[in-house]
């Protein structure tokens, strides 16, 4: 029994010494692989580094971009006071057009803030501040003599104008009420004219008393403007230009006495205010005026005799006028010549004559047969020349009178 004990001993530990001497063998043999993979390995890698390198070399440094985090500034705001501020510091010249584009931009920034600018604009206009630009920028802008304002321009005439473009613009009860409120309380002529037409835009007649009763006060007792400034020149032309818009002619017989002025002058605004509220009507009173002796000048009488030549052949004082104007050597040559030469448009509706047209036309024709041979120069011969010319062809394209 013991010799069995120990040979089964003798086995097992026999077993155990292979398994060990066995496991020893696969871990050495483990190892060996693992080694000899990480050689490769090294080998396969130095070498993938090695072609990277001379790549690199090739194509150039390789720069790593990391990503940057910039900042960006949001401009702020600026609020209607500031804008305002902005803009009294701002004066637009010939030369420097770059401050044109800043008003311009400025007041947008107005109308984009809309009813909330409307009460600071409000603020500054009470003020009577103004700031005019050079003429030269705003020449889009016609400075009309004939009291005709326009209502739109590119760049305006003045910071104040720009201000009243911003409120028509931004538009509401309140937009209108600062309008009618200025209109109320300015002493400048254009700026009268011109809320006139604003505001009869946005509600017609609305405002036809408070514009007319205005443009008589400062007739009668005007405010001192300044008389060198392009928008101030044509003060009186502009104040009689909104009684002629609305056709009231309460101040014709004022203006028939103002015709001649102190300095031997014709009133032009008057003259042509009363051209518009009484059309032919006016003629006596025209032809007496032509011979008052202050007007010493004979040029002074041309702007006479051309409201006769726009009622030539329509009414026969205004034919007889318009003869001794064009015979008058005191009137420079010049201006005779023009005033026989413009038959062919003063009064008419030259582009599309009609069947009335056709009927002055005609007449016209006679006139310049019976005075032509009075012609003392060849320009005003020549005139006539031309003058016959353009209304035979003009004559050809109207409507005969049925």
């Amino acid at each position: 029994m013991k010799k069995t004990i120990s040979i089964l001993a003798a086995a097992v530990l026999g077993g155990a010494v292979s398994f060990f001497v066995a496991t020893d063998r696969q871990i050495k043999l483990d190892a060996a692989r693992l080694l000899a993979e990480k050689a490769a390995w090294d080998k396969e890698k130095a070498a993938l580094e090695s072609a990277l390198g001379a790549a690199q070399g090739k194509l150039g440094q390789v720069k790593t971009i990391s990503p940057r985090t910039e900042i960006v500034e949001v401009a702020k705001k600026l609020s209607a006071k500031e804008i305002i501020a902005t803009l009294k510091t701002i004066r637009v010249t010939a030369r420097e057009t770059k401050n044109a584009r800043q008003a311009i931009q400025q007041l947008e920034n107005l109308v984009e803030l809309g009813p909330d600018a409307l009460p600071e604009i409000q603020a500054f206009l009470t003020t009577q501040e103004e700031i005019d630009y050079d003429p030269s920028i705003f020449g889009s802008w016609k400075v009309s003599k004939d009291g005709n304002v326009p209502t739109d321009f590119i760049f305006p005439p003045s910071l104040r104008f720009g201000l009243f473009d911003v409120v028509r613009q931004i538009g509401s009860v309140q937009a209108e009420t600062i309008l009618s409120d200025t209109l109320r309380v300015t002493g400048r002529g254009v700026e009268l004219a011109y809320l006139t037409r604003v505001l009869h835009q946005i509600a017609p007649f609305k405002y036809r008393d408070l514009a007319v009763g205005a443009a008589k006060d400062l007739l009668n007792s005007p405010v001192n403007t300044n008389p060198a400034s392009a928008l101030d020149k044509f003060e009186r032309n502009y104040l009689f230009g909104v009684l002629a818009f609305y056709n009231d002619a309460s101040l014709a017989q004022q203006a028939q006495a103002q015709l001649v002025q102190s300095d031997g002058k014709v009133d032009k605004g008057a003259l042509q205010y009363l051209q518009s509220t009484l059309g032919a009507e006016v003629i006596p009173a025209i032809a007496q005026i032509y011979e008052d002796s202050r007007l010493t000048n004979g040029a002074q009488k041309e702007p006479l005799a051309r409201l006769a030549l726009t009622f030539a052949g329509q009414n026969a004082q205004a034919d007889a006028l318009w003869r001794t104007a064009i015979n008058d050597k005191s009137i420079p040559t010049d201006a005779r010549r023009e005033l026989v030469e413009d038959l062919n448009q003063d009064g008419l509706n030259e582009k599309a004559p009609t069947e009335r047209d056709y009927a002055i036309m005609r007449k016209r024709l006679d006139l310049i047969e019976k005075n032509r041979s009075d012609a003392d120069s060849k320009p005003i011969a020549d005139a006539f020349t031309e003058a016959a010319k353009d209304l035979n062809e003009m004559l050809a394209k109207a409507p005969k009178p049925q």
